[in-house]
């Protein structure tokens, strides 16, 4: 960061209260610009907003607009990861998941985020002589939690293991510009001639498992929130939070697990029993992940804007190695199975996505596909991915950390 105040700075000189209420402005204009915005552009309209979540911040701190360090910055990131990540899982409901999507479809996603952890290793056996063994293995189990549930699972995982907001702020780019031109590589495929070729070789064309999915719809769709409802899902919050403080705490001297470990089980948990209790204001927290949405979307601009674009650009070789290197052995990984399992290549392109793009691009790009009937399929997957892409980076993390 430089001496000189940025833009958001001069023009609130001297009152930090005012300064703070501008960068969070900010932060929550510009998804709100960005959801009308890009799905008006031909060129990137059948591509998700969510990078440009990211990006636009990015250039924004970078332009010396608004600050990429400022005090304010890691509690609210903190805040809005936290909720993020408490309500978007609490609107899981696993069992329901696990029963409605066909066993195949199930597995392949799975086959597929260890194909993404697989592809993690090997990225930090190769990466580690360029950036550091110590940078590369935190790097990986990032990218991993990213790539098998989405942006959410990356600030989980940094969070969890301490990653230096240095680095984070010059890999973050590169896997969101990986997972962007990867996203639009498979988006033309649609057109590519190389589809009919992947078609053959895995010998599928018949879309067989659409009935469960659409049955699978019906489950995700739910009633608007009332006030009592997030009355009751921020005590939820509230208890869940303070629970996992003290269990980290208490389990410290004995094993090492994450905050964000005991926050994301709970969510599971209580997202699992809540349907099923008679209680309304507990049965209904689930129609509380628009909010964690909400909060996923602020979070993004946070990092954002602490990103480092000159960074980034400098050690864009070995950064961009990483990401390219994940998604090849997923890739790789995921066609062979869908081979093994006989599962077509429509549907495979959508496992992938929602394991590298999350809940928030898996949708749209089944309607850029043309392939509606695959959208319940997309969020299902995209949900499950969110629950399990953090245990899956940290405990990678971790293990590649020694």
């Amino acid at each position: 960061m430089t001496d000189q105040p940025t833009v958001v700075e001069s023009l609130f000189s001297g009152d930090p209260l005012a300064t703070s209420l501008c960068l969070i402005a900010i932060f929550l204009a510009c998804p709100a610009v960005l959801m009308q915005v890009i799905p008006r552009i031909p060129v990137i309209r059948k591509v998700t907003f969510v990078p440009f979540l990211f990006l636009v911040p990015m250039i924004l701190s970078s332009l010396g607009i608004i600050p990429d360090s400022y005090p304010l910055y890691k509690p609210l990131q903190s805040t809005a990861l936290y909720m993020a990540i408490f309500f978007m899982v609490l609107a899981i409901d696993l069992g329901q998941i696990l029963r409605s999507l066909a066993t195949r479809i199930l597995l392949l996603f799975v086959i597929g985020c260890l194909g993404t952890a697989t592809g993690a290793i090997l990225a930090h056996a190769i990466c580690a002589p360029l950036i550091g063994t110590e940078s590369s293995a935190m790097v990986a189990g990032c990218t991993t939690a990213a790539y098998s549930g989405g942006s959410m699972n990356w600030a989980a995982v940094s969070e969890a293991i301490d990653v230096p907001g240095s680095l984070s702020a010059t890999a973050f780019p590169a896997m969101v510009i990986m997972y962007t031109l990867y996203l639009g590589a498979l988006l033309a495929l649609d057109n590519s001639p190389l589809r009919p070729l992947l078609e053959r070789w895995i010998g599928v064309e018949d879309r067989n498992d659409a009935p469960a999915m659409a049955a699978a719809d019906e489950v995700q769709s739910s009633a608007a929130p009332k006030l009592e409802d997030y009355i009751n899902g921020f005590l939820a919050f509230t208890i869940v939070y303070l629970a996992s403080i003290v269990l980290e705490q208490w389990v410290r001297g004995l094993v090492f697990i994450p905050m964000v470990i005991f926050l994301t089980t709970f969510a599971i948990l209580l997202g699992a029993v809540a349907p099923k209790v008679r209680f309304a204001g507990v049965r209904r927290l689930g129609n509380l992940s628009t909010f964690g949405e909400a909060s996923l979307y602020f979070l993004l601009g946070i990092i954002g804007a602490q990103a480092s674009l000159s960074g980034s650009l400098l050690n864009a070789p070995a950064l961009l190695l990483m990401p390219t290197v994940v998604i090849a052995v997923h890739v790789f990984v995921l066609l062979l199975s869908a081979r093994l399992l006989k599962v077509d290549l429509a549907t495979c392109t959508i496992v992938s996505i929602a394991a590298i793009g999350g809940a928030a691009s898996a949708p749209a790009a089944a309607g850029a596909l043309r392939a509606p009937e695959l959208i319940p399929l997309g969020v299902l997957l995209g949900s499950l991915g969110y629950a399990i892409g953090t245990y899956l980076g940290v405990y990678l993390g971790l293990f590649l950390l020694g």
